[in-house]
């Protein structure tokens, strides 16, 4: 069990690298309270903003930081910077083309207005292409202060977010970074400066690096075990695949250096 003495833990979890199942794993190794979010972060049950929302992470209380042994959520690499304090990363990447599939099928199963629609069509909705698939792992590692990012890749609210998901407009202005080359390099960066990376395809192997460098799970953990999984049976064609492969060279090349990291 880490103690008070130590440098928090902060696991940013890249959405639909199968960071869920690896969060509840955590909880077995922290006590109640000891992780953010938690119940008491929350304004009320279901609240989604803690683990979102960039200001809501940055306004957390001194006097609550000082309970908190493990931060978690969907938040940007940068967030370490910002948050000015010493931490202890993790992180889990996924190859950019499963990880883009299981993102629409998460999007077609819980939000009315998508179920409708194959997951080309899901694939062809601009909103959803640049704010969660498009190079999606190269932006949250080389979005800076500058890009005043507010949730995930964006400069939107989660509320603004949602309000798009449930049939609201598209925004008026830009929401995301655009990668190039020199994005790249730095989101390459600043994943070799995060303590322990691991990628989806050998989840198992990641937590039994985390077991042996912490004392984690001294038990034993089921590294098996899949929750929040979008797979619903929905059509994924050769044609689509290679699509994706194509328009996320950048996070191919991400994630094959994430896979030399990992060990």
């Amino acid at each position: 069990m880490p103690t008070s003495e130590e440098p928090p833990f902060f696991f940013l979890h890249v959405m639909k690298t199968g960071g869920t199942a690896f969060v509840l794993n955590l909880l077995q190794n922290f006590a109640a309270g000891e992780v953010y979010p938690s119940d008491v972060d929350k304004e009320q049950p279901g609240d989604l903003l803690p683990y979102v929302s960039i200001s809501r992470l940055l306004a957390v209380s001194p006097e609550r930081r000082q309970a908190i042994r493990m931060y978690t959520g969907h938040f940007p690499f940068v967030v370490c910077e910002l948050m000015g304090v010493e931490l202890r990363t993790l992180t889990l990447l996924r190859d950019p083309v499963e990880r883009s599939l299981s993102v629409l099928k998460h999007f077609k199963r819980h939000f009315d207005r998508y179920q409708p629609l194959s997951l080309a069509e899901l694939y062809d909705d601009p909103f959803l292409f640049e704010n969660f698939v498009h190079n999606h792992q190269t932006k949250l590692f080389s979005i800076t202060a500058d890009d005043r990012p507010q949730t995930f890749v964006s400069t939107l609210t989660h509320l603004e977010n949602r309000t798009r998901h449930l049939g609201g407009p598209d925004p008026l202005r830009p929401t995301t970074i655009v990668v190039d080359d020199a994005r790249l390099t730095v989101a390459k960066a600043n994943l070799a400066n995060v303590d322990m990376v691991g990628v989806h395809e050998r989840y198992s192997e990641f937590v039994e690096r985390l077991r042996t460098r912490f004392g984690w799970w001294p038990g034993g953990v089921d590294a098996g075990v899949r929750v929040n999984v979008a797979d619903d049976g929905s059509d994924a064609g050769p044609s689509l695949r290679l699509r994706i492969a194509e328009d996320n060279v950048f996070d191919a090349e991400l994630y094959e250096f994430a896979k030399r990291l990992s060990g």
